[in-house]
């Protein structure tokens, strides 16, 4: 059974924060391309974040990114936080 490409393309993408193309992916994880590109329109945390230049004949490549999710916002203290009442 091969393993799922999804762990390891996001730990290598959050590494490269300028993201990385299809093709160098699939070269670092020593994958096929078809199955990096399926990967990554699958996973709902990935983006295009740019395109490299078209080279000779070479067509130009998407540059993929994930999103880093954010910590979650701390608990307020109950001795700060000021409690206020509508009256009517």
């Amino acid at each position: 059974m091969i393993p799922a490409n999804h762990p390891h393309i996001r730990r290598l993408l959050r590494r490269h924060r300028d993201g990385m193309t299809v093709l160098d992916l699939a070269e670092q994880l020593d994958r096929k391309t078809d199955s990096i590109y399926a990967a990554l329109r699958n996973m709902p945390d990935s983006y295009i974040s740019s395109w490299t230049k078209a080279q000779h004949q070479a067509p130009a490549q998407a540059v993929w990114c994930v999103i880093v999710p954010p910590k979650d916002c701390p608990k307020p203290n109950a001795k700060h936080t000021k409690f206020r009442r509508l009256v009517k």
